[in-house]
């Protein structure tokens, strides 16, 4: 008797579980965890089960266990290692494998991520690690930079390893 008490809660848990969850209509057919739906060529990734990845061909649950598109969009080609799909002007590093990288031209791995090999004129100072900076505005003692990255910004000074302002100087 337990044992068809159990197997009856079994069978009921997903049904119960599932009413408070709304439909998703037919172009978002995919639903993650949280109700939110999408459609099949939703550049995102999500967490979702593994039946409900399975509804569009052209998904599949990535190493990360997010349901991810298998090819990202033309506009967003590079995907980052758990699934979400970038842009190449990102004036950010993305974690991506160097296959990846090599799909944008203006890209090129630094430290194992995938940065921007020249930074916006906005934001001409990197780091070693790929991020772009602004010359002025920000504090940048924390952040590592070379002698040579920090003289593409005429308003600062290498010393003792810290790109500072020239104003501060005094």
């Amino acid at each position: 008797m337990k044992k068809i008490v159990i197997l009856l809660c079994l069978i009921a848990l997903p049904a119960w579980a599932d009413l408070d969850r709304k439909a998703c209509p037919p172009e978002k057919p995919l639903q993650d965890k949280s109700g939110w739906c999408y459609a099949c060529d939703n550049p995102y990734a999500f967490d979702t089960t593994f039946m409900e990845c399975a509804k569009c061909p052209n998904r599949e649950i990535n190493a990360f266990g997010r349901c991810a598109v298998k090819s990202c969009p033309v506009d967003q080609p590079m995907q980052d290692r758990s699934g979400f799909c970038y842009g190449c002007g990102r004036d950010f590093p993305i974690e991506a494998s160097a296959e990846e990288c090599a799909k944008c031209p203006n890209r090129e791995m630094k430290h194992a991520m995938c940065a921007l090999k020249v930074c916006p004129e906005t934001k001409p100072l990197q780091s070693i690690y790929g991020y772009c900076y602004p010359c002025i505005g920000e504090d940048l003692t924390h952040v590592e930079v070379t002698a040579v990255a920090c003289a593409t910004c005429p308003n600062r000074y290498f010393e003792n390893g810290v790109c500072l302002l020239k104003e501060k100087q005094e």
